[in-house]
């Protein structure tokens, strides 16, 4: 496996990417597509809004484009096996659905591999596939909704526990609480308490149906992804060791060295493309065709 020093050498890293990709699909066999999706989420070098980086409704059709692109060899194969490659903090919860249903309709079988990290509405995009692949170093993370509240973005729990802790008379402080929750939008206690209900629905939804997971079983994993008051940071990287015993089906990258170096060498490309190439996202399938977005490309959105 080339190391990451080696592929930044490369003079064409979009090509060393493809190629890669090419490498990975030789790996897992010819009956599985691949589709990478990554967001540039450490690169200090970019100067793009985070919503642009987020699963967002775009992204839809950036997964219709990566699919539509294999052609007619894959369809002439009726291919319904993926192993999507997901490196992402995360998004809009309805996105992530939307993305979720359109590949349990074109895939019977699904693995999610996470070289880094899938975080939020990433996590539960996981959690709808019938495995999860993660190596020792790889994150996974709270399913708690966020709510724009003030310009900021907050936890939904946190808001609800906000308007408990005000409807307690004991407690000295209510009168200062009530000042501030008359000062917010009007039904914002109920869009935070369906996002919270939407939230874990979803997940015991999707562990239940595609993971096989029992529905008490699904119901419990579902409820400890979405405590945000257990985890107490909405960034809380939660690894392969708590998910499995949580009950969740993951299984370590490590498991088997060719593929481990395979799956390592697309991520280490797509690190060097959004170094040297300015790409901010990809949506790329296993032919190396899909979607590269830079940022000059928002400005003309």
């Amino acid at each position: 496996m080339p190391n990451l020093q080696e592929i930044r050498r490369l003079s064409h890293p979009v090509e060393g990417l493809k190629t890669h990709l090419r490498e990975l699909h030789k790996v897992v066999g010819a009956d599985r597509d691949i589709i990478l999706y990554a967001a540039d989420f450490v690169n200090p070098g970019q100067d793009i809004p985070s919503e642009f980086l987020a699963i967002n409704d775009e992204d839809v059709r950036h997964f219709m484009t990566a699919i539509s692109e294999m052609g007619r060899a894959r369809r002439a194969k009726k291919t319904r096996k993926l192993d999507l490659i997901l490196h992402s903090l995360g998004g809009s919860l309805a996105a992530a659905e939307q993305i979720v249903n359109y590949l349990r309709a074109k895939y019977s079988h699904i693995r999610v591999i996470v070289p880094q990290n899938a975080m939020s509405a990433a996590t539960m995009m996981a959690c709808a596939a019938d495995e999860i692949i993660m190596g020792r170093h790889s994150a996974l993370g709270p399913t708690d909704p966020q709510i724009l509240v003030d310009n900021r973005m907050v936890p939904a729990q946190a808001v609800l526990n906000e308007f408990y802790f005000a409807q307690d008379e004991e407690v000295s402080a209510s009168e200062i609480m009530e000042a501030r929750i008359s000062m917010w939008p009007p039904g914002l206690i109920d869009i935070c308490a369906n996002a919270v209900k939407l939230s874990e629905t979803m997940v015991s939804d999707w562990l239940h149906r595609y993971m096989k997971l029992g529905v008490k079983k699904a119901d419990k994993v579902a409820r400890k992804l979405a405590d945000a008051d257990k985890h107490l940071t909405h960034n809380r990287p939660l690894g392969i060791g708590k998910l499995k015993s949580w009950g969740l089906k993951v299984k370590p990258l490590e498991r088997k060295q060719r593929f481990q170096d395979a799956v390592l060498s697309v991520f280490h490309a797509a690190t060097v493309v959004f170094e040297k190439d300015n790409a901010v996202k990809l949506v790329v399938n296993h032919a190396g065709a899909g979607v590269f977005r830079r940022p000059a490309e928002y400005d003309s959105d």
